[in-house]
C-alpha cells in the first residue's frame, strides 16, 4: 500500500487489517507479511505468508518467506523457503 511507501506503517497496519476482514485474500496476507517485516515483527510476517493459499505456486511471496526467517537466524528454515 501506499502507506507502507511513506512509512507510515501503522496507518497502512490498520488499513490492511480492515481490508483483511471485508476479504482475505493472498495480496493482503502477502502486503501484511511485508508490512511486518519493515517493522521488525518476524513472527507475525511469517504468519501472514503462510496464510497464503498455494504459496508454493507463488515463487515471489515463498522467495519473500525466507526474509523474516533468516532475520531470525533460522538458516535452515529460510534455506527451504529460497530454492
Amino acid at each position: 500500500t501506499c502507506y507502507i511507501n511513506l512509512r507510515d506503517y501503522k496507518l497502512a497496519e490498520n488499513n490492511l487489517l480492515v481490508s483483511l476482514r471485508l476479504l482475505d485474500n493472498d495480496d493482503i496476507n502477502s502486503a501484511l507479511g511485508d508490512l511486518y517485516f519493515y517493522i521488525k515483527n518476524y513472527n507475525y510476517s511469517i504468519s501472514f505468508y503462510k496464510k497464503i493459499k498455494n504459496i508454493e505456486k507463488n515463487p515471489k511471496c515463498l522467495y519473500n518467506l525466507c526474509f523474516p526467517y533468516l532475520a531470525k537466524k533460522d538458516f535452515i528454515t529460510a534455506e527451504l523457503h529460497s530454492s
